[in-house]
């Protein structure tokens, strides 16, 4: 196991604890960095790619499908 795979699962775990907290403070945003940190720990575990750019490509996703969520409506 390389250092970015386990740099993965401890992202999952901060985002996720990260979430929990959120939720328990009612505060959306914090949520939703939160998910997106979990997102990005995934994308680490599987990839096994840095840090960086596993930022860069969860936000050259969410930036290009912008309306993503909207898609299955077509």
């Amino acid at each position: 196991m390389n250092l970015d795979r386990l740099q993965g699962i401890w992202q999952q775990f901060g985002g996720t604890m990260q979430e929990h907290w959120a939720t328990l403070n009612d505060d959306p945003a914090a949520a939703a960095a939160a998910r997106r940190h979990r997102l990005a720990g995934k994308v680490l575990l599987q990839r096994g790619i840095s840090i960086q750019q596993t930022s860069r490509k969860i936000t050259h996703f969410l930036v290009r499908d912008r309306n993503w969520k909207n898609a299955s409506d077509r």
